[in-house]
């Protein structure tokens, strides 16, 4: 098994939700590493807690189950708690940190990770006029911090992708010619991503 062993995705979407590229890739990345979905709280409990479930394909997903009426530090602060038992529950150690909102920094910008991974899935009009003026806080903060980004575009189809100018490593999948191939090549960007900070003498960074 090369590389770390073990990716933190932190998703946009229920994995319970229609099966699309998010759901494809860590279903290919559980195959070879502990593979753990983070998915947004459910607001139904009266004190914090943890749902934990295997998927058919091998990941883990994790739902945190949070009381209704609590401020953003509030729930950033109990998401966090969610993460860290989870990763001492496993004995995971410096994962990658693969995110697919930069929502989700609030919680894990603590984590002293392997790599951090940016899924930058941006429908192309958005960026159509004024490029990183679209780009919010926390979205600019995970581009800055992040060793890997990769895109869903490819062909352009006659939209301007603003995307390439605002990351120095940026690489466009789109799951072709299958789901497998495209996780090989994108895994491999990751590990020279890894191995370079490796020569660099910086193994694992956090956002601190």
């Amino acid at each position: 098994m090369s590389g770390p062993d073990v990716v933190l995705c932190l998703a946009h979407r229920r994995w319970s939700c229609y099966y699309d590229r998010s759901q494809h890739l860590m279903s290919e990345c559980a195959r070879q590493r502990r593979t753990i979905f983070v998915e947004e709280p459910e607001l139904d409990t009266v004190a914090p807690d943890v749902e934990l479930s295997e998927t058919r394909t091998g990941v883990i997903t994790l739902i945190p189950h949070l009381p209704p009426g609590l401020t953003l530090q509030q729930s950033e602060r109990a998401q966090r708690r969610a993460v860290d038992f989870v990763l001492a529950h496993y004995g995971c150690f410096h994962p990658v940190l693969w995110y697919y909102t930069p929502k989700a920094i609030g919680f894990t910008d603590h984590i002293d990770a392997s790599a951090i991974v940016y899924d930058w899935l941006e429908e192309p009009p958005a960026f159509a006029n004024d490029g990183a003026s679209r780009v919010g806080h926390r979205e600019q903060h995970l581009l800055d911090r992040a060793h890997v980004v990769f895109t869903d575009i490819v062909d352009n189809d006659g939209f301007p992708d603003h995307r390439p100018l605002l990351h120095h490593n940026i690489h466009a999948f789109s799951g072709e010619p299958s789901w497998s191939e495209t996780w090989r090549q994108m895994w491999s960007h990751v590990e020279s991503a890894i191995e370079m900070r490796h020569e660099q003498g910086n193994v694992v960074g956090s956002f601190s």
